[in-house]
């Protein structure tokens, strides 16, 4: 169809089925837009989420999320939102490009379409997650307030590693999503 035409040349490549396979790029375009919309948009619950697990808070999150607020205002609402998103968006960029770029090398294979997907997301995560992994750990100290000075003297006492404490459950976490 004229439509599909029009897809292809600018997107990727239409399907058989009609679906549009996109370039690398703009499946690396589409993973960081989407994820960068995601994180301002849950930004506030992430804080108080993040918050309430280090100081071990009870309180109603929808209350937390008023007291943090009217204590803080956007500002404390969106602290950490940079790092989120300089951690998140390269994430799903590097992910979904991967992941689709994978499955269309693995489309002439006869293995099932369940381990073919298994084996394209947990490649992908595991790739995305080693390199997004220093962005996610400042993401983490800032919104738990940590400042940069702290930061570099952790730096300074465990060396490049700090940028790594706790990745062995990230890597679990992101390849089972």
């Amino acid at each position: 169809s004229c439509r599909c035409k029009i897809v292809r040349k600018k997107f990727g490549e239409c399907q058989q089925d009609g679906s549009v396979q996109l370039m690398p790029s703009w499946a690396m375009a589409a993973g960081a837009l989407g994820r960068t919309s995601a994180a301002i948009c849950v930004s506030p619950l992430t804080v108080v989420k993040t918050r309430m697990e280090y100081f071990g808070s009870r309180v109603n999150t929808f209350s937390a999320v008023s007291q943090l607020a009217r204590a803080e205002g956007a500002r404390g609402l969106f602290k950490g939102v940079y790092p989120t998103i300089a951690s998140s968006a390269p994430f799903s960029a590097l992910y979904y490009s991967m992941y689709t770029s994978m499955q269309t090398k693995m489309n002439g294979s006869k293995q099932p379409r369940m381990l073919k997907n298994f084996m394209c997301s947990t490649c992908a995560a595991v790739v995305a997650t080693l390199v997004t992994q220093p962005a996610d750990i400042l993401r983490t100290q800032a919104q738990l307030g940590i400042y940069p000075k702290t930061i570099y003297k952790r730096c300074q006492e465990l060396g490049f590693q700090t940028f790594f404490i706790g990745s062995t459950p990230r890597f679990m976490k992101r390849t089972m999503q």
